[in-house]
């Protein structure tokens, strides 16, 4: 379960800077591209269409608004996160019975 599970922050502060750049949307990549998700959250995307974009326009509200500052993504954190809370996420038995069946 912890495969597809992430704890990506303790508080809301520690989740919004990590979309401090470049937003939230992309972050369901740690599941399938770890590496690029924390590449793509560790600096600001430049281009100017992302830039351009409305979502990063709000992001940049955000962050004005609220004052946050960046905190990069690591898998050390990642894992600190996992290890401190996931054993306090409930999942509903029959999913949960169904995705080990197909994991095995």
């Amino acid at each position: 379960m912890r495969d597809y599970n992430w704890i990506i922050g303790e508080n809301l502060n520690e989740f919004l800077s990590i979309g401090y750049f470049n937003g939230w949307f992309p972050i369901e990549q740690l599941c399938y591209d770890n590496e690029w998700a924390i590449d793509f959250y560790s600096k600001e995307n430049m281009e100017e269409d992302y830039q351009n974009d409305a979502d990063i326009q709000f992001v940049k509200k955000l962050r004005s608004k609220f004052g946050y500052d960046h905190i990069p993504l690591n898998n050390e954190r990642l894992n600190e996160l996992a290890d401190n809370y996931f054993q306090y996420l409930r999942f509903n038995s029959e999913f949960v019975d169904k995705y080990i069946k197909k994991m095995n």
